[in-house]
């Protein structure tokens, strides 16, 4: 469930997006030009420009699901509750442990486990709730 942060984030990043394709759309002749217009650090802006990815992005693969995993998630825990079924931490944390199974159930044959996924944290439900 995306935190404040997330929200304020996802916003900074629109506009960084909208600059970049009115950049490429020669709609300003200049990145100061563009970034004071979407009102964005003119730097940054210029770093994304140059190819460099958001914060998520460059710390999704330290993360213990990647974005489309934690959509998955999320999507299950809207349509169970869309039914007024309420969701407990543990079966939260149960549907996590699927989704991270099936990760590497492609990989593990029935005799021998080559993969490993990593254990969910005792508070990980809390935060992924929040």
């Amino acid at each position: 469930m995306p935190r404040k942060r997330s929200t304020r984030m996802a916003e900074v990043n629109s506009r960084i997006d909208e600059a970049i394709l009115a950049l490429h759309n020669k709609q300003f002749k200049h990145i100061s030009a563009a970034a004071k217009f979407f009102k964005v650090d003119r730097s940054t802006l210029s770093k994304h420009l140059s190819g460099r990815k958001t914060h998520a992005q460059a710390h999704e693969s330290s993360q213990l699901f990647s974005k489309a995993e934690e959509d998955t998630l999320y999507q299950w825990c809207k349509r169970f509750t869309v039914t007024r079924r309420p969701i407990s931490h543990q079966l939260a944390r149960e549907m996590a442990t699927e989704i991270l199974s099936q990760r590497v159930a492609k990989v593990n044959i029935a005799d021998m486990q080559l993969v490993t996924y990593p254990v969910i944290g005792k508070d990980w439900t809390k935060r992924f709730f929040k």
